[in-house]
């Protein structure tokens, strides 16, 4: 005689295909809460506010996950993040000397009293040259490519990169190499004009390095863009 065993019920929670723009409610709010911390994180003076929002977004992406709502990797919201918020650092900081906030009572104390300390190249005749802001020429060139190129390509491929699209990773590869070829034209002019600038600073040849490896971030990433799955990234713009 067969006995019937009751049957277990299973609850099947299915997260909406990565990049489908079907996002959850709470995945919504956490990307919400992460890109007002991004921002936040990106503008300088205000960066220490941004850790709440962090914070938050964590939170909400810790509860999505138990629920089956998570539809994209930690690492992939770590390395976005944080690409996000290099780029955003760099666009606004390096825009205050290249657009007309140089001529600005702050810009005017800050920017010097960096050079002072770390990069002679804004300490020496600030304001002084035909652009405004820094006078070394080769220092303003990149900042018009990051400027006005690189880094807002950048931030508009982090932030895809982060919405699971395929053509955010493409992207994030392409101006990773970008950033490294901006990298070495940094270099060999931070040591073409090497006295002056390192001369003309407290740290000298230290401090430059320091500026030397904070600008080294696409090194650091480089090796996940390759080596993550892009199957889970969704082929739709």
């Amino acid at each position: 005689m067969a006995i019937a065993l009751p049957r277990r019920e299973t609850r099947v929670t299915s997260s909406p295909p990565p990049g489908s723009g079907g996002e959850s409610t709470l995945m919504k709010r956490a990307d919400r809460l992460l890109f007002i911390g991004i921002v936040l994180g990106g503008s300088w003076i205000l960066g220490p506010i941004a850790i709440p929002f962090l914070i938050g977004a964590c939170v909400l992406m810790n509860r999505a996950q138990k629920r089956g709502e998570l539809y994209r990797p930690w690492s992939v919201t770590i390395i976005g993040t944080f690409v996000l918020i290099d780029a955003s650092v760099n666009y606004f900081g390096w825009g205050t000397d290249l657009l007309w906030s140089h001529g600005t009572e702050p810009m005017k104390t800050l920017w010097p009293g960096y050079g002072k300390l770390v990069d002679g190249a804004y300490y020496i005749d600030y304001n002084a040259g035909p652009y405004g802001g820094l006078s070394n020429n080769g220092e303003k060139t990149l900042e018009f490519y990051g400027v006005l190129v690189m880094y807002p390509m950048r931030i508009m491929a982090a932030w895809a990169f982060l919405k699971m699209k395929r053509w955010g990773l493409q992207m994030m590869i392409v101006t990773s190499w970008m950033y490294v070829a901006f990298w070495v034209a940094y270099a060999s002019n931070v040591y073409a004009d090497f006295d002056a600038r390192a001369g003309a600073s407290d740290f000298g040849n230290l401090g430059l390095w320091f500026i030397l490896v904070v600008y080294a971030t696409p090194f650091v990433i480089m090796p996940f863009l390759y080596t993550v799955n892009r199957e889970q990234f969704a082929d739709v713009r």
